[in-house]
């Protein structure tokens, strides 16, 4: 496995697969695009965040699995991790680890940050057992944060610090 740069007109279309389900939309975008994706949006948005990069994790044959962006905030020296989301046929394989741990070496290492941050529902068992297993521990609870088809979604924030 390696995680390179998001490629605009190879990549978007497996991440939009990997994401059909609204629920499983939901729980990686906290409603901030539309369902089903929209190429436009999804461009749009890292137009808009021109300092978040954008990455794959790919197979060692070069097929797609894994996408998550990042970005660092040079004042705290905080990176923050998001919209990270694995191809459905390898959840629950270590496919979402591998990535955040090679993304984490990044960071630290190439970046020069302190800690990495990323936010998760409380809903979403599978995610955060990833990211515990990642190296992230919960530091902060936000209860409400979101609706969701009559549910009230929660998030935490979690950490990985430099070790």
């Amino acid at each position: 496995m390696r995680l390179r740069s998001y490629r605009k007109n190879a990549d978007f279309t497996y991440i939009d697969s990997w994401l059909e389900e609204e629920r499983t939309h939901a729980l990686w975008c906290s409603k901030l695009f539309s369902h089903p994706l929209s190429k436009t949006e999804f461009e749009q948005y890292f137009e808009e965040h021109e300092g978040d990069a954008r990455y794959v994790l790919t197979e060692d044959d070069g097929k797609p699995v894994g996408f998550c962006a990042f970005a660092v905030n040079e004042q705290d020296n905080l990176g923050f991790a998001k919209f990270i989301v694995v191809d459905e046929s390898v959840r629950g394989k270590g496919y979402g680890t591998q990535m955040l741990k090679m993304l984490l070496k990044s960071a630290f290492e190439l970046n020069n940050v302190e800690r990495v941050g990323l936010n998760v529902f409380r809903q979403n068992l599978a995610a955060i057992g990833c990211y515990r297993k990642a190296g992230f521990t919960e530091t902060v609870e936000i209860p409400d944060t979101i609706e969701f088809h009559g549910e009230v979604w929660g998030k935490y924030t979690m950490i990985a610090k430099r070790s």
